[in-house]
Formats: structure tokens, C-alpha cells, sequence
């Protein structure tokens, strides 16, 4: 009896193990993967890009773009947010400029810091959130001022995203006092009367935090949400949160009790997460067939790709060999593709090294506008 105990126990063990290396599904936390830091490979990241296209962004005097921080596309256009120069640019998808947005000031029609934008695609119209100014300014897709809408929350949610009809989903990251709103996402009107659901509950706001590049994006019609401190992704739809996948870190998740530090120093904040074995600066983004992730691990940084198709995972980790030669993030994504901004020498550098594979290129001066350049991962 003894023996055939052993056995069983050894069976389950077994069985548990391989079900935590193999991507599963959970009712709370929806499907869920297993990552080991350990297992990251040292190899070339850029090895596994493929399908690869650029689009220079056409450049025209006191139009200069200063650094692009989010990329969104819509219909034959992209949509960019500049946050050097405090604006938001309107390109057709074959980099000819169109228009830009620029309306700085504190009169109506006018905003002090864009702090996020959204579309609407069902109206065609930018939202233009001014954390500042606690004010949503709507601009159609040519760049004219449409009409502007006071919040009436504060302080301001720092993202938000367009749901369906007139609801939109408020990204709040533990910003307010206000028991009232103490959500980290509403998702609301944009006059926050009516219709208005809040999810995610905290007991108190945050001074300093790491949060994602981007909380919510939408993906055909979903809205996809990062939350602050959370490696479980959620779909947000008019009346609900669902988990959508989680990333099972095991004890190199951020603890409870790091969030709820009261931090009133930002430079020791900063110095702390390199001695820290958290993980930080957890990044999202999906498109139609894969999940890319990248975050930082004791000040190295990591790349982790999942293909939607068969669940197989790509998990890299950056040395002084094998860093992303791109200063620039992946910020966007459209079909299979994603998105990344080189600067003129970036590109030059990228276009000398594979020269035998592009004709009648053009070199770009380094006071030219970037090159938003698409790419696909192989499926591996």
C-alpha cells in the first residue's frame, strides 16, 4: 500500500509540474502562463521580426515632430501623440502629413498638457484628455475643435479608451482621495452621470508608481486593460471586467506590501527597484496574433512574446551583447503588426545593414521626422 501511495503522489507532482510549465485556463484569472525569469534566452531579440516595412513621416516646416509617445491607427490614417512639442499629428498611412492639433491654452477648444487621447471610430472623432485642466476636448479627424467636456472627478484619470456608443473606459490609477472614486477603473459617460460602473477598489491612493506605457488599447472592437501593480490583463466592456490572461511570476510579483509604501522621495523610489526583486515597468500590447510584453528586473529589461495561435512563448532577456538597438518602445500595433518609431539614424543604421534588400532607398537627415517602422513576429 505503501508503495503504491508513493507512487500516486509522485504521479501527482509530476502532473502539477507539468501543468505549470503548460499554458491553462482559470476561472478567476481567465488563461494564464507560467514565466521563469531563468529560462529567458540571450540571443537577438530583433531576430524573430519579420514582414518588416517603413513609413517615413513626411517632414514640413513648423511641423517637425519631437517624440512620439502613442500610435493609433484609423481607417487610411495613424494618429500620433507628440509629447516634446505638445500635440497630436494626423498622417495618412502612406506618411504624407495631413494636419496637426495643437491648441495650447486655457481657453475653450484649448489644453495646457495632453495627458492621453482615444477615438471614437463609431463618430470619427479624437478625445483629447487634459489632466490638467480636468477636460475632454473631441476633434474630428481632419483636426477641428468639435466641443470640449468639463469632468467633473478629480483628479483626472490619467487614460482612457472608447468602449461603444457614448461609454468610455477612465484609467484612475490610484490618484484619488475621494472615497466616491476610489476605482482604479470607471467606466462612465464622459459627463460621469448615468451609466457609470467602478472596478478595481483601493483603500488609499499612491504617490509614486510605475505605471505601463499604455492601460487600455483596443483590439477590434474589445477594450484591453493593464491595470497599476497587476500582471492579470483584463477585457472591459459596458457592464464588466473579465480576467483575460494572467503572467504567473511567483514571488518576483510585486508584493502588497511595496504598494501600499508611502514613497516622498521619487530618487529613492527609482534607486530602490534596482535593488528590488520585483519585477517593474510591466508592459502590455496585443494584436491579432500575438501578445508582447516587456519589463524591467533589476534595471535589466525583458522581452516576452506570446503567439495567440498555439500559446508558445518567446522569452528574451537584454545583455550587453543582445540590447533593442531602438531607443524608441512598441506603441502600436494594426492587424498582425506592431509599431516602433526609429529616429532618422535608426533607420539609417537599419537600412545600411540590409542594404541588399532594399532598392532606391533614401537615407534621411538626422532633422527629419521619424519612421514608423511595422513588423510582424514569426510564428515560433
Amino acid at each position: 500500500y505503501a508503495m503504491k501511495h508513493t507512487a500516486l503522489l509522485i504521479f501527482i507532482i509530476l502532473f502539477l509540474s507539468s501543468c505549470a510549465r503548460t499554458p491553462s485556463t482559470d476561472e478567476s484569472k481567465g488563461k494564464y502562463y507560467q514565466i521563469d525569469l531563468k529560462t529567458a534566452k540571450e540571443e537577438n531579440f530583433e531576430s524573430i521580426f519579420e514582414r518588416i516595412s517603413f513609413i517615413p513621416l513626411e517632414t514640413i516646416k513648423d511641423h517637425e515632430i519631437g517624440q512620439i509617445r502613442k500610435i493609433l491607427p484609423i481607417g487610411d490614417k495613424y494618429v500620433l501623440l507628440d509629447s516634446q512639442t505638445n500635440s497630436i499629428f494626423l498622417y495618412k498611412n502612406n506618411g504624407k502629413y495631413e494636419s496637426q492639433i495643437q491648441a495650447i491654452g486655457n481657453g475653450p477648444g484649448e489644453y495646457v498638457q495632453i495627458t492621453d487621447f482615444c477615438i471614437n471610430e463609431q463618430t470619427q472623432e479624437i478625445k483629447v484628455l487634459d489632466g490638467i485642466q480636468n477636460k475632454l476636448l473631441t476633434f474630428d479627424l481632419r483636426g477641428n475643435f468639435i466641443h470640449e467636456t468639463k469632468l467633473t472627478v478629480y483628479p483626472s484619470p490619467l487614460h482612457l479608451s472608447h468602449l461603444s456608443d457614448s461609454l468610455y473606459a477612465f484609467d484612475f490609477q490610484r490618484c484619488s482621495n475621494t472615497k466616491e472614486w476610489q476605482y482604479q477603473l470607471i467606466v462612465s459617460p464622459e459627463s460621469f452621470t448615468g451609466n457609470v460602473q467602478k472596478y478595481l477598489s483601493y483603500d488609499k491612493p499612491l504617490g509614486l508608481s510605475f505605471s505601463p506605457r499604455t492601460t487600455l488599447f483596443s483590439l477590434h472592437g474589445e477594450t484591453i486593460y493593464v491595470p497599476l501593480y497587476s500582471s492579470t490583463i483584463y477585457t472591459v466592456s459596458s457592464s464588466q471586467i473579465i480576467p483575460r490572461y494572467t503572467f504567473l511570476f511567483g514571488d518576483h510579483w510585486v508584493d502588497q506590501k511595496f504598494i501600499d509604501t508611502q514613497w516622498n522621495d521619487a530618487l529613492d523610489f527609482m534607486n530602490r527597484l534596482k535593488d528590488m526583486r520585483y519585477i517593474y515597468y510591466f508592459n502590455v500590447l496585443e494584436n491579432d496574433s500575438h501578445i508582447y510584453s516587456d519589463f524591467m528586473y533589476k534595471g535589466i529589461r525583458y522581452h516576452l512574446i506570446v503567439n495567440k495561435e498555439n500559446d508558445h512563448i518567446y522569452f528574451q532577456k537584454e545583455t550587453d551583447k543582445y540590447k533593442c538597438k531602438y531607443t524608441g518602445d512598441i506603441m502600436g500595433s494594426i492587424d498582425e503588426r506592431f509599431i516602433i518609431a526609429l529616429s532618422p539614424d535608426e533607420y539609417n543604421e537599419r537600412i545600411d545593414n540590409t542594404a541588399h534588400t532594399h532598392k532606391n532607398v533614401h537615407l534621411l537627415s538626422e532633422d527629419q521626422n521619424p519612421v514608423l517602422m511595422l513588423f510582424s513576429f514569426s510564428r515560433i
